[in-house]
This record gives structure tokens, C-alpha cells and sequence, in this order.
């Protein structure tokens, strides 16, 4: 029986962190830039520390190389590694189909791979197999194993003699191997990974590494392990929004420093530190070495290969590898998550120095958000995939004697092993089975589309229908018919609706929020990425009264984990600060102002280029569609998606604006001007049709890059 927790991950005190953002907002360094992760010098230092720091104490020919990804907890740290292990399981004809063992003795983990206690087969992720002692972990290794990876929720009771053996085992049996070592405590020469006589595939380590003052998590793999998304075809399966964002990483260098000052007397290593914050050159070469040489070359492609210098507002100004230094408008902005423009020029006044860690900003954050929206109880989270899976767990718990979802075709929802539940793209999900299975897709856009959703909905089994109402991979908004069929049959038919607002809520679409005048009576919805205020990974799923009672009263003990668990005083207070920020009518106007530049401009692009057959969307969030030529047609749907890259690479080269692919995501705070400067940007460079010959070749070296070593 797990008890339930109601206690935060994160401290109170949180001072280094204030301290850390008020020097990024003053110097005008980006927090955040580009969802799929982009260059920095100190991620690049971060990195590389990692590899250093496993690798302490080992002779020299005994090191390997460790690479690593950065995101925003342990917990979804733990989610990446394992999804790297599945990619290998699923290609291997020895271990596919067998279960991953997860050894934690708090059984913590099973309260989200199996809040409903349905066993092995019908959890929220399947085929993980949780056990709370060592004993069990050394009795599935007897004999001829049954399993394909060992997990270690790494606590201090754990004897690391037992651990070497259990992973020396695993070794010889070729079964995949990770640590999680959640508290890692950086001043000790001998921590838990440094005892081991042999080394697990994969390190976990996640929010001790900020101080528990910020959202982090990471996942330290060997080169061989990371094999499969070490080319640049599969370099971007696995991302996340914030992940490696300036914060978390400055915290993360800032507590190596102070306590792993071990390392930087090295002369070897801090002399190669010194090099990389340096020498531009090394920044790029550190990033392909410790982070991802794939994904290097998929930001080469897409011309982001540059370190920012500044970023203030809708501008940054970046420095390309030859040193060349260039000022650009970002339509990328974080995926959305820069709404309010980098470095918002009140966040340090209004915000960090008036923060007083004895006052429970949740709690405002809980009351303020009652008063603007329909919801009354709510979950924090640390990204958008968190606050996903806290609406699909609380929506399953509240119709506990169901467990059908339905969602639409294209809906992204984010890269954990639960939120890829409702992210339909095989490209997404395919390496990563087996996922949730009782889930149905009906494609919102196919003539027979209402038809369909109807007779699903009306069979009475459904939990819950989840969607963007605004799509983030197409920028579309489903159609009004089925809108109206999910409204009409929802009280009789007792499923619960819930929407996605991470990226479109909150102006970005035009309304506060998306489903507003669309959708009746939401049960749930999620928030992140504009709570952010473009400054600290934070979000939240909220519910109504009847959701909460329900959920609450099947499974309290995981309803009180999540509504505690990431409560995090300073990012509650950002949230407030950015809530407040988006419910002012003079902020308003001058969003509606600006999005009607665009929505007329946007407008006349598509109906004077040559080179664009349709822009979707609206407010300040627009995806171009692009006309096929015979050279598109020659490669198929890769070469359609090596265009709209070789058009964003372009597009910044001859105008100095940023589109995120064929995305254009400006933040809220564009002002009018530059809207002008950016349609008139867009229509003349789409006035002209691209050099075939030109498109071709990089096609071609896309080609061999995407699937090169």
C-alpha cells in the first residue's frame, strides 16, 4: 500500500535561482530558444562535466564517452531513458516483447505507470514490471532472464556491492541496465555511480542538481547506447520544450562548481572548460561530442547552428561558427514558450524582488485562476507532457470503470511514455512500444469524419476525449461539425472532455483560452509554456469540482502525489505574474491589434506566392503549407519535409527573420511595426519561386546526413 504524499518536491528557499534569473534577464540572455534543444556555451560545459564526472576515477582506458539530454525532472528523465532502451528491445529479436523490471522501493513509480493497479498488460504504460526489493530483482535474473532492462531507483539503504553484481549479470545476459540515482550529491567522490565496478547503460539524475530550486532532469548515456538517436534521422524522437533551457543548466554548472570542485582543479578538465567558454568553435564541438552529433547536424540543416549573444523582446542577436554575429526576429519563440518576448522588462521589478519564499504563491495561483477560468481544484507540473498526464491519469481515476480515450489525428501531446498516448504520429510512437492501447483516432478532417466520432461516442465506454482544439503540428482547428458532436453527446454519454492548451491558450490563438465559445463545459484543460513568462519551466492541468471528487475518491493517495508533488513556490509566482499579464485589457488590445497585421497579411501571402499554397491558423500562431514542384515530387514526403527546411534555412538568411520549419510562432509582444516588417519580409521572399537545382542538392545532403553516423 503507498501512502499518500502530500509534500512538494522543491524548497521554499529558493535564492541561487532568483539571483541566476535576475542575472539572465539583466544580461539579456535567452532562457529559452528552440524546442528540439540549441546551442550554448554553458550546456555545452554542463555536458561535457557529466562525462567527466562518471567517468572519475576510471583509468584511461576503461573511460567512455557519455552523452546527455537535458529535461525537466527525474521522473521525466527516467521516461527518456526508458524509451531509448525500448528503441533498442524493439530491434532486437532476443529481448522484444519482453518487460522492463523497475526496482523502487517506494513503489512511487507504479502511481503513474499504474495509477489503477490493472497489472503489467492494461497500465497507463505497459510491460513494466515494478518490484520493491533487490531480492525480486536478483530471482528475475536467475536461470534464463525473462526481461530486457533492469531499472534502479538508486536510495541510500541500497548496497552498491549488490548493485555491481545485478549489473555484471546484466552484462553478460545482454540486458539493458539504468540507475537512477535521484539524489546524487555531486561533493562526494563516491557516489553511488563511482562504487559501481561495473557501470549501468544509462544514468539517471534529475532536481537535486538545481538545489531542488528548479525543474531539471537528466539521463547520461554511453555511445553505444545512444546509437540510435545518434543520426540526424532520429535525433529529434525524443525532445522537450524546456529542456536544457539557461536556468536549469547555470543552476546545474553553478552546483558542480561548489561541490564538484574535484573536477575543475583537474588541469585537463579545466582547461578544456575554459576552451569551450572561449572559443566559439569548441561551444559546437562540445555540443556534437557530449550532446548529440545528430542533432548538430539537423540544427546545421536548419540554419540554427549558432550561439545567442543577446536576446531581448522579439529580437536576439546570434554568432554563427565562423564568428559572424546577426540580429533576428524569433518566430520561433520557444515553441510558444516565449510569449511574453525574451527577457520581459518587468520580470525582475514585479517579480524576483518581490518574492518572498514565506508567502504560498500556489495558493494565490490556485485563487486567481479560479476567479479566470470555470476550474476549481489543480495540478502543477514542471512542462506541457507533465501537465498531460496529470489531466489523462485524473480524467481515467474519475471514470474508473472506463478506459477508453479518443483523440484526434495529428493531436500532439507531448514525448513521455504516457503523453505520447494522445501524440498521433507513428513517427513518434513506433520505436516506443508498447503504449496504451485503449485509445481511438478519428482523422477530424476526412469526409466521413462526423460520422465516425458519433458512432464512437455513442457506445457509452469512453473516458475521456482529449484534444488540441488548435493543433500544434498543423495549426488547424478541428471543424465545428465535430465540436458540436462531442458538445451534444457528452452528459448523456458520460465521458469527460478535456483540451490542450499548452500551446494555443492564453491569446496565442486570439481568445484567453481556445476552447472559449467552442467546446461547453471542458472537464480539464492544461497550461504551460504561457505561464512561463518566457523565464522558468512551470504548468498546470486544472479541473472542475465533480473531476477532482471522483478521482479523488478512487485513488487519494494519487491524487494527492500529483496535486503536491511539483508545487514549486517560484514558479507559482511566475505563473501568477504571467496570469495576471494575460487577463489585462490593455495587454489584450495590444495582442488583438498586432494579430489582425498578421491574420490580413498572412492571408494576403497565400494568395499572391507562388510558393505557398495555404497558411493555416491565426492570432500569432500560423503554419505554411508549401506547393509541391517536381523536385518535392521526386523525393516524396521526405523531400516536402527537407523543403520546408531548406525554406526556413532561406528565409533567415535573406530577411533576419526565424520560423520554427515552416512554423511561425512570433510572441504575444511582437509589436506593430515588426509585425509589418515581418508580412512584408514573408511576401517578398515568397514572391519568387526557389532555384530547383539549389533544392536538390540539399535534399541530397539531407539525405545522406539524416542516416550518416
Amino acid at each position: 500500500m503507498i501512502a499518500a504524499k502530500n509534500k512538494t518536491l522543491f524548497k521554499t528557499d529558493q535564492s541561487a535561482a532568483l539571483g541566476v534569473m535576475k542575472e539572465l534577464n539583466e544580461q539579456k540572455k535567452n532562457t529559452f530558444l528552440i524546442p528540439t534543444r540549441f546551442l550554448s556555451v554553458k550546456a555545452a560545459e554542463v555536458a561535457f562535466l557529466f562525462n567527466e564526472y562518471i567517468n572519475w576515477g576510471e583509468h584511461e582506458e576503461g573511460k567512455k564517452l557519455y552523452r546527455t539530454f537535458f529535461i525537466n525532472s527525474c521522473y521525466e528523465a527516467l521516461h527518456g531513458a526508458i524509451k531509448l532502451v525500448r528503441h533498442h528491445v524493439n530491434k532486437s529479436r532476443v529481448l522484444k516483447g519482453k518487460p522492463i523490471l523497475v526496482y523502487d522501493s517506494t513503489l512511487e513509480f507504479s502511481l503513474f505507470i499504474d495509477p489503477f493497479k490493472q497489472g503489467m498488460e492494461e497500465a497507463l504504460v505497459p510491460n513494466i514490471q515494478i518490484v520493491s526489493t533487490l531480492g525480486e530483482v536478483e530471482q528475475a535474473l536467475a536461470g534464463k532472464p525473462a526481461i530486457s532492462a533492469v531499472v534502479i531507483r538508486y536510495d541510500l539503504d541500497t548496497l552498491t556491492t549488490t548493485l555491481s553484481a545485478i549489473f555484471e549479470k546484466c552484462r553478460k545476459n545482454g540486458i539493458y541496465t539504468i540507475l537512477e540515482d535521484a539524489h546524487i550529491d555531486l561533493s562526494s567522490r563516491q557516489s553511488a555511480i563511482h562504487m559501481l565496478t561495473t557501470k549501468p547503460d544509462i544514468i539517471v539524475t534529475g532536481e537535486s542538481l538545481t538545489g531542488y530550486e528548479v525543474p531539471f532532469g537528466a539521463f547520461s548515456m554511453n555511445e553505444n547506447m545512444h546509437q540510435p538517436w545518434s543520426m540526424m534521422g532520429n535525433s529529434v524522437l525524443h525532445t522537450s520544450t524546456y529542456g536544457g533551457n539557461n536556468l536549469a543548466i547555470q543552476m546545474v554548472y553553478r552546483n558542480f562548481a561548489e561541490k564538484a570542485s574535484f573536477l575543475f582543479m583537474d588541469e585537463k578538465i579545466s582547461s578544456h572548460l575554459k576552451k569551450i567558454s572561449e572559443n566559439n568553435s569548441e561551444v559546437h564541438k562540445a555540443f556534437s561530442t557530449y550532446i548529440n552529433p545528430g542533432l548538430y547536424k539537423f540544427l546545421q540543416m536548419l540554419g540554427y547552428d549558432f550561439v545567442t549573444t543577446s536576446a531581448f523582446g522579439s529580437k536576439i542577436t546570434v554568432q554563427n561558427l565562423a564568428g559572424e554575429k546577426k540580429e533576428l526576429l524569433d518566430c520561433i519563440s520557444g515553441g510558444g514558450a516565449v510569449n511574453q518576448g525574451h527577457n520581459p522588462s518587468d520580470l525582475v521589478n514585479e517579480v524576483l524582488q518581490k518574492h518572498d519564499p514565506n508567502i504560498d504563491y500556489w495558493d494565490k495561483l490556485k485563487t486567481v485562476t479560479c476567479k479566470v477560468t470555470p476550474f476549481s481544484h489543480f495540478f502543477p507540473s514542471v512542462s506541457g507532457s507533465s501537465a498531460v498526464e496529470n489531466a489523462l491519469i485524473c480524467a481515467l481515476l474519475a471514470n474508473k470503470d472506463r478506459k477508453k480515450i479518443v483523440t484526434f489525428s495529428r493531436n500532439f501531446a507531448g514525448k513521455s511514455l504516457i503523453s505520447l498516448i494522445a501524440t498521433v504520429n507513428k513517427m513518434w510512437t513506433a520505436p516506443f512500444g508498447p503504449l496504451y492501447h485503449n485509445v481511438v483516432y478519428v482523422n477530424p478532417f476526412l469526409p466521413n469524419a462526423g460520422e465516425k466520432l458519433t458512432t464512437i461516442l455513442t457506445q457509452n465506454d469512453v473516458a475521456l476525449v482529449w484534444f488540441e482544439l488548435v493543433q500544434g503540428d498543423s495549426s488547424k482547428e478541428i471543424p465545428s461539425e465535430l465540436l458540436n458532436i462531442v458538445n451534444k453527446h457528452k452528459e448523456k454519454s458520460g465521458y469527460l472532455v478535456g483540451i490542450d492548451e499548452v500551446l494555443a491558450g492564453c491569446l496565442r490563438h486570439g481568445r484567453l483560452f481556445s476552447y472559449q465559445g467552442k467546446i461547453e463545459n471542458p472537464d480539464i484543460i492544461t497550461l504551460s509554456k504561457s505561464l512561463s513568462y518566457s523565464s522558468f519551466p512551470t504548468g498546470m492541468t486544472l479541473t472542475t469540482e465533480e473531476v477532482y471528487k471522483r478521482a479523488k475518491a478512487y485513488m487519494p493517495a494519487v491524487v494527492t502525489f500529483l496535486e503536491s508533488h511539483y508545487v514549486n513556490n517560484l514558479g507559482s509566482h511566475i505563473a501568477l505574474h504571467s496570469i495576471r499579464k494575460f487577463t489585462s485589457a490593455d495587454f489584450q488590445g495590444q495582442v488583438k491589434k498586432v494579430a489582425e497585421i498578421l491574420e490580413t497579411g498572412m492571408k494576403e501571402l497565400a494568395d499572391q506566392s507562388p510558393v505557398i499554397r495555404e497558411v493555416a491558423g491565426k492570432g500569432h500562431m500560423y503554419m505554411l503549407y508549401y506547393k509541391e514542384n517536381f523536385v518535392t515530387k521526386m523525393f516524396g514526403k521526405v523531400g516536402y519535409t527537407f523543403y520546408t527546411f531548406y525554406l526556413c534555412q532561406q528565409f533567415a538568411k535573406a530577411t533576419g527573420n526565424l520560423l520554427y520549419m515552416d512554423r511561425c510562432l512570433p510572441p504575444l509582444t511582437l509589436t506593430e511595426a515588426e509585425a509589418k516588417v515581418l508580412i512584408s519580409d514573408l511576401k517578398s521572399f515568397f514572391s519568387k519561386k526557389p532555384s530547383m537545382w539549389h533544392l536538390y542538392k540539399f535534399i541530397n545532403k539531407m539525405l545522406v546526413a539524416s542516416f550518416s553516423k
